[in-house]
Formats: C-alpha cells, structure tokens, sequence
C-alpha cells in the first residue's frame, strides 16, 4: 500500500523519489541527520538552495526533465551568468524590430538532438505566435553534452536573422555540463547548461518535462 505526492512515493516500508528508494533515516551525531537508499547510500539532510539529487539522475530526454524552459522573454530574476548579456541582446534585438520574444527554451528532443525554440509574435499582432527553432545534434559522454558544429535551422529562424544575429554561436560545437543552478530568489526549480570552456557562461532556466 502507498500513495504519491509531487513525485515522493511513500509506501509501507520505505519512500521513493525521483528513481531513489529510501529506506530509513538516522543520525550519524547528536546534529546530524543522514537519510539512505535502499543501495546503502548515505545523504547528509542539510538546509540548501539546491536539490540533493545529482541534476545528470533527472535530466535528460527520457527522464523526469528534458527541458529548460523561461517564459515571458526574461530569463529567471537572482542569477548571475555571462549568457544574461546574450540573451538581453537578443531580446532587444527583437524588441527594435517590433517583436516579443514570449518564451524560450533548451530542450533535449531525443539521445541525439538537442533543440534551442524560441516563441515570438509581433507587437502589432501578438496572437500570431511564431516559433524560431534550431537543432543540433549532440553526444554525451562522461556526464558532459557535446553539440556539432552546426545548426539546422528552421524558416522562422532564417526569417528572423537579424534579430537572432550570432546568438547561435553561444551553442554551436560547443559542450556543457548540466547542473542544478542557484538563484538570490529562493524557490525557483532552475537548471542550465554550463560551457566547459567557460563556466560563467551558462544557460538556465526553470526545469520541466515537455
């Protein structure tokens, strides 16, 4: 017998989460509290602004995430990354043309091919939204997302050119690392993409299943 709440599983002889199965709790001081897995795996209960699940053991395309995901064309508030620059121009690219970017996202479609989606519409017209996609393929290895070097890009994209500019080439050839990232804002779920070749520039946003 058991029932579910936001994906904890409790049944009678132990408790689930996010592929995990705790067993029993216990503590390893006169403060410190230790919960374990059913595999014997010890997780030190502490107060923190991430998760305690590794981010690589729930995102990926068949998992309980596969996208990262900022809506209302402004990335997550608290956050300090060198790809705020990135994506601020790219919105006021778009802005200058008369045209809103609603919502964007880094969303990993299957094993291979990771896709950047951005939704926009016209300021003049803005029930008519438009979606500008491009996607890569991509490997992993060793817990490290490598994308090709190149981008197959559809019309919209190739439309909107200009506005779009050399936004591309933060992604193009190059490999991230996925991780939980913290935001000065507390209770956001955020995840991103860490470029290995230049850690402060990450691209985050609210994670979920799409």
């Amino acid at each position: 017998m058991g029932f579910a709440i936001d994906n904890f599983i409790f049944a009678d002889n132990d408790t689930g989460f996010l592929n995990k199965r705790f067993t029993h709790t216990g503590w390893k001081n006169a403060n410190t509290l230790a919960v374990y897995d059913a595999a014997g795996a010890e997780y030190v209960v502490q107060q923190s602004a991430q998760p305690f699940i590794n981010f690589s053991d729930v995102f990926a395309y068949n998992l309980f995430y596969n996208s990262i995901f900022a809506s209302t064309g402004s990335l997550p508030p608290g956050v300090v990354s060198d790809f705020n620059a990135v994506y601020s121009a790219l919105v006021a690219r778009f802005n200058a043309s008369g045209r809103v970017i609603r919502d964007f996202e880094v969303k990993l479609n299957n094993s291979n091919t990771l896709a950047i989606r951005m939704n926009y519409y016209a300021t003049s017209a803005p029930a008519s939204v438009f979606l500008a996609e491009a996607l890569s393929a991509y490997t992993i290895q060793d817990g490290i997302i490598r994308l090709s070097g190149s981008l197959s890009i559809n019309g919209n994209w190739n439309t909107r050119a200009t506005q779009i500019g050399d936004f591309g080439t933060f992604f193009q050839g190059k490999s991230f690392k996925p991780d939980w990232v913290s935001s000065s804002v507390p209770g956001l779920n955020l995840g991103g993409l860490y470029r290995v070749d230049q850690p402060t520039a990450f691209v985050y946003g609210v994670v979920r299943k799409s």
